[in-house]
């Protein structure tokens, strides 16, 4: 009798929360995680930035008596005299590297509909990437002494600087979740196609300037498979993305005495000393990047999954409906006893 009386009761209070329920349904939130030594991003750069200034030789009469002077033209003169110069500084390679970070999806794979929202990832993984930069250089004929050489006017003369750095180059997604459609792709696969806006943020130090630093809006292309294996979900993800973005520098970046030693010309074998001055006004820096990554999703299960397998239905609630009135299974708000509370709990989460 007072077992009967029990099960009406709680059918009773079930009745109105278990059809609500049922009109809704949100599929499964995951946690989305880069595995970074089985991921990789191949970027290419191109930074373009142009320069204008002079050079002179570092002769200084008290500290440097020996140094290089430069002189106009091929012959004669006297003293150190600044010589005009345009220039382009130039950084371009590529490079790969092993990326961090992740996102959020909803995968609800009864209706085949998933989101993306949350998106964000370190290219670099906090370490800096190379690639070669070089100053073309235009300049009127001079000659230097000390060492005594002639710099015939030749054309753009390509000077190497070393290597430029990627200090920053990361993704962030913007605006609310990308929603999209899951396609079988056999037992416990499905792919997807969708595209992410994000901001790109690219900074590169170069020969002692930062270039960059800007986030640069575009959509972010993705390709994926999502796998359930078991309590494993693994999601797989490529895609390319390119960009070119022209950025002026106001105020323009300048500098002075920044120490370079040319090879001579004219004889070969030497170098003179110079200083250079000037001042950058605008870059550009085009960018391209493929990805090849590979993620773990953990589920973020409701409460009231009760056995864990992604959804709140009718085995949930046997389970909970079994444990009425202890403190097992289905003490959802951990008060210590099932009950109406802890029932209401696990209702608002029916799938």
């Amino acid at each position: 009798m007072h077992s009967s009386l029990r099960a009406a009761a709680i059918t009773s209070l079930a009745a109105p929360f278990f059809f609500a329920a049922l009109a809704s349904a949100a599929g499964v939130n995951y946690d989305v995680s880069i595995i970074s030594n089985q991921s990789s991003i191949e970027s290419t750069t191109n930074l373009a930035a142009p320069l204008a200034g002079t050079f002179m030789g570092d002769y200084d009469a008290v500290t440097n008596p020996t140094g290089t002077k430069t002189l106009p033209g091929f012959f004669g003169g006297s003293g150190n005299n600044p010589i005009g110069y345009s220039a382009s500084l130039v950084a371009d390679g590529s490079f790969t590297s092993a990326p961090t970070g992740g996102f959020a999806m909803n995968i609800d794979t009864r209706t085949l509909t998933f989101t993306v929202s949350e998106l964000g990832i370190d290219f670099l993984a906090g370490a800096p990437a190379s690639i070669d930069a070089i100053l073309n250089i235009t300049y009127s004929t001079f000659h230097t002494q000390n060492p005594n050489a002639i710099f015939p006017s030749i054309g753009t003369l390509p000077l190497p600087l070393g290597s430029a750095n990627f200090t920053e180059l990361t993704a962030t997604q913007t605006g609310p979740a990308v929603a999209g459609v899951l396609i079988p792709a056999g037992k416990n696969s499905y792919t997807f196609v969708t595209a992410v806006p994000i901001d790109l943020l690219a900074t590169i130090e170069a020969n002692g300037q930062t270039f960059g630093g800007t986030p640069v809006p575009f959509a972010l292309p993705l390709a994926g498979t999502v796998t359930f294996g078991g309590e494993n979900v693994v999601i797989s993800l490529t895609g390319t993305a390119a960009f070119d973005q022209k950025q002026p520098i106001d105020p323009p970046l300048t500098f002075t005495d920044l120490a370079f030693a040319l090879p001579t010309v004219l004889p070969p074998g030497g170098i003179a000393n110079l200083l250079f001055g000037g001042s950058i006004s605008s870059a550009s820096l085009a960018q391209s990047i493929s990805l090849d990554i590979l993620a773990d999703a953990a589920a973020q299960l409701p409460p009231g999954d009760l056995n864990g397998d992604g959804v709140v239905n009718a085995r949930d609630l046997a389970i909970l409906l079994g444990a009425w009135g202890t403190s097992g299974p289905g003490d959802l708000n951990n008060d210590g006893i099932v009950n109406a509370a802890d029932l209401a709990i696990l209702l608002g989460d029916w799938s």
